[in-house]
This record gives C-alpha cells, sequence and structure tokens, in this order.
C-alpha cells in the first residue's frame, strides 16, 4: 500500500477511498482524520449507494455535529427527507 509508506498522504487516502471502498478503509480514514468533511461524506455516500441506509444513518450520527460542512450537511438532509430507514 501506499499508505504504508506516508499514512498522512493524503493523495493516497483519496486513491484508495476510491479503489477499495471497504468499511475498514473508511474506518481507517475518518480515525485519522475525524475532521474531514469529504472522507465522511465519501462514507456516508458509498453507504447509501450500497443500498444499507441503516448504516448510512450511523455514519451520520457520528459526524454530522462535529463536523460543520455544508456539503456534509446536504447530504444528511437530503438523505433523512429521501432515505431514512
Amino acid at each position: 500500500r501506499l499508505l504504508s509508506l506516508d499514512p498522512d498522504d493524503l493523495a493516497a487516502w483519496d486513491l484508495l477511498t476510491e479503489a477499495d471502498r471497504s468499511v475498514e478503509v473508511f474506518e481507517e480514514v475518518v480515525g485519522r482524520y475525524p475532521t474531514s468533511a469529504k472522507y465522511w461524506k465519501k462514507y456516508a455516500e458509498w453507504e447509501i449507494a450500497s443500498g444499507r441506509y441503516d448504516l448510512a444513518l450511523q455514519v451520520f450520527h457520528r459526524c454530522v455535529f462535529h463536523v460543520l460542512n455544508v456539503d456534509l450537511w446536504k447530504l444528511y438532509v437530503l438523505f433523512m427527507v429521501t432515505w431514512r430507514p
């Protein structure tokens, strides 16, 4: 993995979250960058696209009140109106 060389390489994390979308990868990246709206949003979008709405809601509950970002909140509101389990 590219990240074994430099775990703070954001470009490598971006590539990894696109190439290997998994709970393990997303948990690792949000654990390393807990205030990054970009990674939380990607994580929630992946859960929604996979049809795991209950897990998407859990992702939102973990981040939406701690990560103040307009795009993340827009996705959260859309989720609550459209897909809420």
